[in-house]
């Protein structure tokens, strides 16, 4: 993969982490952009783990700290199913997720993915001070990602749901940050970068298993 440096701007995200895992060998996955297909599958006992990097002056440094997400069990919320993520490290993280006609939501209706809508905003939050001015302001935009990215994982062709955040009254610091969310097909999330206490950090896929 080439240095994701260029063009990526990190913020700080939730990450996840999951118990075990069975080694899977690297694979060259490259799939059509077909949007007529899943790019988050849904199952209970899927996970996906991840390795993290810094972004430093010299180039990727691995920090040695392994991320996952797994799928614990399923709900019924207002008579929809919904599947729940957790994370291995904190008992108190979850999300609540489904999939509502090929988009991706939680249950509060906030949008993460949607294949067939590039180039369109598939969510926006703005948040107002008292006098009427912007303090905060968050899209997310679905783009076509690279034709190839090489992870630990394999080679993927993906989707991007860009999260764009911005601080028009930041006195230090970026004013707009920019977060990749890039999504493979009948995998799901391979790759993120985000920002954690100043630095650049990024998540690459290493392992999968999704239930047939």
């Amino acid at each position: 993969m080439q240095s994701i440096k260029n063009g990526l701007v990190f913020i700080a995200v939730f990450i996840i982490l999951a118990t075990s895992c069975s080694k899977v060998e690297d694979t060259v996955i490259h799939h059509p952009k077909d949007p007529n297909t899943t790019y988050f599958p849904m199952a209970i006992g899927n996970y996906w783990i991840y390795h993290e990097f810094t972004l430093e002056p010299g180039g990727e440094v691995p920090t040695g700290k392994i991320d996952s997400t797994y799928i614990e069990k399923d709900t019924l919320i207002n008579g929809n199913l919904y599947f729940v993520y957790k994370s291995s490290l904190s008992l108190q993280w979850e999300m609540i997720m489904r999939d509502s006609s090929s988009y991706l939501v939680n249950y509060l209706g906030e949008i993460f993915f949607h294949a067939k809508s590039i180039g369109d905003t598939i969510f926006r939050e703005v948040n107002l001070n008292p006098l009427g001015d912007t303090i905060f302001a968050q899209y997310r935009i679905m783009h076509d990602g690279p034709d190839q990215i090489q992870l630990p994982a394999g080679v993927f062709s993906v989707l991007d749901a860009t999260n764009v955040q911005l601080f028009p009254k930041a006195v230090s610091g970026p004013k707009e940050r920019i977060m990749n969310n890039f999504y493979a097909k009948d995998v799901g999330l391979v790759f993120r970068n985000y920002f954690l206490y100043g630095k650049q950090h990024a998540l690459k896929l290493a392992r999968y298993h999704i239930e047939k």
